[in-house]
């Protein structure tokens, strides 16, 4: 009985493979093109430094964008990303136009002579100045920090309103804005205002 079973396992085993078999059948569906301008407002498909392609190949779930701009590629996946790459897009340029500046040099000169006079003043004064020390390090971690947060809450607003309303407020009004707070935020960091004011 037992050579009979496995008699009959060979035999099938052997002709199994005669028979043809149906292929599988193709489980996934290949994405669509889209148009940009379907899914961003039209005002923000083109800035002073970027451009979104106007093709948006799809995955089935998700949109991939590719956005072109002077300082290279950005891809993106989805709507959200893409409005965030052409924020940062935005912020790149006005922080390049910053730092070609004059007066960015300027501070940035200042900036970097400031620890050697401070050196110089330690030096020279070393009581006194370690009493001054902590104050002026607090204050100006104080003011770093309260600028921050402030041009932070001034984004996320503005960011809010153009979810709630893109035509109302469009991402290029949102990245123009991000672009100037990076910009106004290095500024300071590198004494720019203080070589505008002497």
């Amino acid at each position: 009985m037992k050579t009979t079973v496995i008699t009959q396992l060979a035999l099938v085993a052997m002709v199994a493979p005669a028979f043809p078999q149906a292929p599988a059948p193709d489980t996934y569906e290949s994405g669509i093109m889209l148009q940009a301008s379907a899914l961003l407002p039209p005002a923000s498909l083109l800035g002073t430094s970027y451009r979104v392609r106007d093709q948006v190949p799809t995955d089935g779930y998700m949109a991939h964008f590719t956005i072109d701009t002077d300082y290279g590629t950005f891809t993106a996946i989805g709507v959200p990303q893409a409005r965030q790459r052409i924020i940062e897009a935005e912020a790149i340029r006005k922080l390049v136009e910053t730092s070609k500046g004059d007066l960015f040099a300027e501070g940035l000169k200042r900036s970097i002579e400031q620890p050697i006079d401070a050196v110089k003043n330690i030096v020279k004064n070393p009581v006194d100045s370690l009493k001054a020390a902590p104050s002026t390090v607090g204050h100006f971690f104080q003011k770093a920090g309260s600028a921050i947060g402030r041009a932070g809450g001034r984004m996320k607003d503005r960011v809010e309103e153009n979810q709630a309303d893109p035509e109302a407020v469009t991402d290029a009004d949102v990245a123009k804005e991000a672009g100037m707070g990076i910009g106004a935020m290095a500024k300071n960091a590198a004494g720019y205002d203080k070589a505008k004011l002497d």
